[in-house]
């Protein structure tokens, strides 16, 4: 019996460990390879916040993000998690538009309220000065809300993959195509970016 319980308490320890190392090496990937800056732990109220922006023409992309990102955050009155470099304009929602976006960016709020009280203020507008679309974005992540707009979501959902013949190849095989094939979407919009967040 005593051989048995070492034997089920050694088990576990390696399975802790085993997912454990797992976590850190998933953690890794997702700071590194995807550069996103999701706490592990947040609160539940926390307001996650997808802003669509199209650049003054003329004006450098990431200098124009690092001003605005530099504006919310000195502030306190977010954090940025992601921003992308938009590639080209993937599914385009019949809602938003023929829009040309040049990014994206996701923010945490500490809550839907104090969101408002910065969309409202000088700071916001002071920090999306060096862009024309402040229109149609944010939404909420996970069951969407419109902020702005009238655009009617179901979910937002962000996915990584690691290059752009890896999404190509992707969506040309079977297994994709077997999963979404004969699925009929509503209205949707998909733009695949390159993570810039580091260079901000």
């Amino acid at each position: 019996m005593r051989y048995a319980l070492w034997f089920v308490l050694a088990l576990s320890a390696v399975l802790v460990i085993s997912m454990g190392w797992q976590h850190v090496r998933y953690l890794e990937w997702r700071r590194d390879m995807a550069q996103d800056h999701q706490p592990i732990l947040h609160s539940s109220s926390v307001f996650h916040v997808i802003s669509y922006v199209s650049l003054e023409s003329g004006a450098d992309l990431v200098e124009s993000l690092a001003k605005a990102r530099e504006i919310l955050e000195g502030a306190g009155v977010s954090q940025w998690i992601y921003a992308g470099k938009v590639v080209l304009m993937g599914l385009r929602s019949s809602q938003l538009g023929e829009h040309q976006w040049d990014a994206i960016v996701l923010s945490q709020y500490d809550s839907r309220e104090a969101y408002d009280e910065v969309a409202r203020s000088n700071t916001h507008s002071q920090a999306f000065a060096h862009f024309d679309a402040n229109g149609h974005g944010p939404s909420h992540i996970g069951k969407s809300v419109t902020l702005e707009g009238d655009a009617e979501f179901d979910d937002v959902n962000i996915v990584y993959y690691p290059g752009i013949d890896y999404l190509i190849s992707l969506m040309r095989s079977k297994f994709y195509n077997g999963i979404v094939g004969g699925k009929q979407l509503g209205d949707t919009q998909a733009i695949p970016t390159v993570p810039i967040l580091d260079r901000l």
